[in-house]
């Protein structure tokens, strides 16, 4: 028996979505790091995939937001913050293209795997906005893919 749940208000969408566009702007900036330490062109390349998907998203994000009567949160906030601090120490050991690889294919998990989660958790998105999300997760297990197959053709 499929339950059908009642709507959100669109106040309480925007609160999500915009948890959601945080997610993705700490996603961009992990990938900016990467790519800086990416010593492969064929792999920088992917990062810059990567980034202009992230941006994508982002944009997508806050225009759902703003059509929403929202206002898009363009700051990182303090979990923002404290994942950034977390990021920058964890990938500063990173020093050959193998680890950046393992780095970014943890990254985009990080991405659908949280997205999963999201969808579970908010079962009364409104479908635009369910769709919107599950495009974002689908575009992050595509990326994850993408990670995967180099890391296993890889000879670095």
């Amino acid at each position: 028996m499929m339950h059908m749940s009642i709507q959100a208000p669109p106040k309480e969408i925007v609160i999500e979505l915009n948890r959601v566009l945080k997610g993705t702007q700490m996603g961009l900036e992990a990938f900016e790091n990467l790519q800086k330490k990416a010593k492969d062109n064929s792999l920088k390349q992917i990062f810059l995939q990567v980034q202009a998907t992230y941006l994508m998203h982002s944009n997508i994000l806050k225009e759902r937001i703003n059509q929403l009567g929202g206002v898009p949160k363009e700051q990182v906030g303090l979990i923002g913050t404290l994942s950034q601090i977390y990021e920058n120490i964890k990938n500063l050991t990173v020093d050959s293209d193998e680890q950046v690889l393992n780095e970014a294919y943890k990254a985009c998990k990080t991405g659908f795997t949280m997205g999963d989660r999201f969808i579970e958790d908010n079962d009364n998105l409104d479908s635009t906005s369910r769709e919107i999300i599950e495009k974002i997760i689908q575009d992050n297990k595509d990326l994850a893919q993408i990670f995967l197959n180099k890391i296993s053709q890889s000879k670095f």
